[in-house]
């Protein structure tokens, strides 16, 4: 039965989200090779591999994945349990989650087709539905520690990631095209990307209640991206060094700001006990 205040509408979104989310999750597994067929790395001429270019990350790197449908998958089922059904935050962005999801799909899916252009086109209208995302969700106040970890958690890193992914993307389309002078200019362009990327996330790290998850999603792909340029079949000096300088930057805003809220947590728990006792 619905609650007095909320919307009649709002358990038929709720079911509607699920459905559609957890479609898409299973059309991202089908597309992405997870079961059988290419895996990305196979597909696309290559260029996605993890020596495709000089942006792309060691394969470890792609693990990430299986605990980010998990995320998605306990999101979908979280919104819809009856006492966040009608909730305001879930109203705002189930639309928007669902949406992230069906791109993801469809990215893969032009990834199958050898559609680097089109995928790439596809990577960007998902930076842009998870930047609306992170945005409408650091603008409410989670009260419950489950909706912090099952949805700031999980977005906040799906961001991240996808921040890095869009660049690689980028770099494999530009790299598909063969074209002699964009090759020659292409590893110092990635590199000093790559160390923007990472000082903007810096910054948002601290003005942002979900930057310490953006930053981790970000800061995994990079840790990676360093690996593979010092290590690997790929190998760039000047890619490799901006990435371990992004990533060691970013590691350390990443704990100052983790001791900061932890600092202040405690804090506010012994101000409650100290109230508790005196009343």
């Amino acid at each position: 039965m619905l609650r007095p205040s909320e919307p009649k509408n709002s358990a038929l979104a709720a079911i509607s989200s699920a459905v559609l989310g957890f479609g898409s999750l299973l059309w991202v597994l089908l597309a992405g090779g997870a079961f059988f067929g290419n895996t990305v790395a196979e597909t696309a001429g290559g260029w996605l591999a993890s020596d495709g270019t000089a942006a792309a990350p060691a394969a470890p790197a792609f693990y990430i994945w299986w605990p980010l449908y998990l995320g998605l998958a306990g999101y979908f089922l979280w919104q819809l349990l009856p006492s966040n059904r009608g909730a305001q935050l879930h109203q705002q962005i189930r639309g928007w989650a669902v949406g992230s999801i069906l791109l993801n799909a469809l990215w893969l899916q032009m990834i199958q087709w050898d559609q680097l252009g089109l995928s790439l086109v596809v990577m960007l209208l998902l930076v842009a539905v998870l930047t609306t995302l992170v945005r409408l969700i650091s603008t409410q106040v989670l009260y419950r520690a489950t909706d912090r970890w099952v949805t700031r958690a999980t977005f906040g890193i799906y961001y991240g990631w996808i921040l890095m992914a869009a660049i690689a993307n980028a770099a494999a389309w530009f790299s598909s095209l063969e074209s002699q002078s964009l090759d020659q200019a292409l590893k110092p362009l990635t590199a000093l990307l790559i160390l923007l990327a990472g000082l903007a996330i810096c910054a948002l790290t601290f003005k942002n209640p979900m930057g310490i998850y953006v930053n981790a999603g970000s800061l995994w792909a990079i840790v990676w991206i360093a690996v593979a340029r010092f290590s690997g079949a790929l190998p760039s000096a000047s890619v490799a060094v901006c990435a371990a300088v992004a990533a060691t930057l970013m590691l350390i805003c990443l704990a100052t700001s983790l001791r900061h809220r932890v600092g202040s947590l405690l804090q506010e728990m012994l101000r409650r006990a100290k109230g508790a006792a005196g009343s």
